[in-house]
Order: structure tokens, then C-alpha cells, then sequence
């Protein structure tokens, strides 16, 4: 009985052995720290202009064409635009959210051939200096980085 358990505690090391070899030789690979995703965001928009128009600030821009790495914009979302209140000349701007300008439905945009946008801000007072900036974002979410300043005093 001792006999016939000897051959099959045999197999059995040797069916252990050729698998756990087998398992070393397939989990090959390149060695090197692990890499994270990149995340895909737009490239900032660097021509942010303010312009008073009729006690009203027009803000125009170019629409982005590229994410940061350099691939094609296609699932450009919307923009977020902030206005800041410039109080002192040394002092930085409370920045406030003004509006999130979504491109699926741009009642508040205005675009012209889809490669200039415009934007009417009409919440504006006399004798106030503001400042704007604005950020582009995906379908994923991802903001861009902030744009130009584009600082404004309405008359």
C-alpha cells in the first residue's frame, strides 16, 4: 500500500513543479515602475479678451482645438467662467463663479464658425474694475488649465 501512494505523491510533485514553471514563464513582462493613465485635458485658452460694450462686458475666445498632449479636441463640454472683484490695486481678486456655458446647449454662447466663442456678461456695474478667466473642460470632466487674465473697468 506504502508503494502505490509513492508514485502518485511523484506525479503530483512533478505536475506541481511543471506548473508553477509554467506560471513563472508566462508572467513575463517589462520590468519598471507602474505608469498612471494619462488624463486627457484640454489646452488652456491663452487669448481671453474683455471689451465693454453698451455698460455690458463682451468676452471673446479662441475654442481650443487640442487636449495638452497634443491629440484632436473632440469631446470639448463646455467652459467655466469666473469673474473677480478688484478692490485695491495690491490686493488679489475675489474670484465668484459667473457660469458653467455647456456646448450641447449654448443658449448664453455665442460662436462664430465654431472657432471664436463670445460671451455677454450683463451683470456689471459702473465705476467697477473686474477681472475674468476662464477654463475649458471635457465630456470627462477634466478642466483645463486657467486661462489669460482679462481685467476690465467699466466707464
Amino acid at each position: 500500500m506504502i508503494n502505490s501512494k509513492i508514485p502518485k505523491l511523484a506525479n503530483f510533485i512533478t505536475f506541481f513543479i511543471l506548473f508553477m514553471l509554467l506560471i513563472f514563464i508566462t508572467n513575463c513582462g517589462k520590468k519598471g515602475p507602474p505608469i498612471a493613465p494619462e488624463t486627457i485635458v484640454p489646452q488652456a485658452i491663452n487669448n481671453l479678451k474683455a471689451a465693454v460694450n453698451d455698460k455690458k462686458v463682451k468676452l471673446s475666445w479662441s475654442i481650443p482645438k487640442k487636449n495638452t498632449n497634443g491629440s484632436l479636441l473632440e469631446d470639448l463640454a463646455g467652459f467655466k467662467l469666473f469673474r473677480g472683484k478688484v478692490s485695491c490695486k495690491k490686493c488679489p481678486p475675489d474670484w465668484y463663479f459667473l457660469v458653467d456655458i455647456d456646448c450641447e446647449s449654448p443658449s448664453k454662447l455665442y460662436a462664430k464658425k465654431n472657432e471664436e466663442a463670445e460671451y455677454i456678461d450683463h451683470q456689471v456695474k459702473a465705476g467697477k474694475k473686474y477681472i475674468y478667466r476662464i477654463f475649458s473642460y471635457n465630456r470627462r470632466g477634466n478642466l483645463s488649465s486657467d486661462s489669460n487674465l482679462a481685467p476690465i473697468e467699466i466707464p
